[in-house]
């Protein structure tokens, strides 16, 4: 199988919105986000905390809003496609 594929990615990634509570991607953190090297996750920036749906409240685990690498993730994928097809053509 390949990596970074799964029910959500890359196709519907692009509508979502980077610093929007309720539209954004995070990723759930171990360590406190003010623990970890923001220039080693250029794309990514902390959150407040990961947004639980079932318990908005919640503020206890932290997270990291990762909505722009999936963007520069699903636009690569896209050029990396793009340039098969034309590497197939061109044989």
């Amino acid at each position: 199988g390949k990596i970074d594929v799964g029910w959500f990615f890359p196709s519907d990634t692009d509508n979502q919105v980077s610093n929007s509570r309720n539209h954004s991607i995070y990723a759930t953190s171990w360590a406190h986000t003010k623990h970890l090297r923001k220039d080693f996750y250029p794309l990514n920036k902390p959150a407040s905390n990961f947004p639980m749906v079932w318990d908005w409240k919640d503020e206890s685990i932290p997270a990291w809003d990762v909505t722009k690498w999936y963007h520069w993730k699903s636009k690569k994928e896209v050029r990396e496609s793009m340039q098969k097809q034309d590497e197939i053509s061109l044989q």
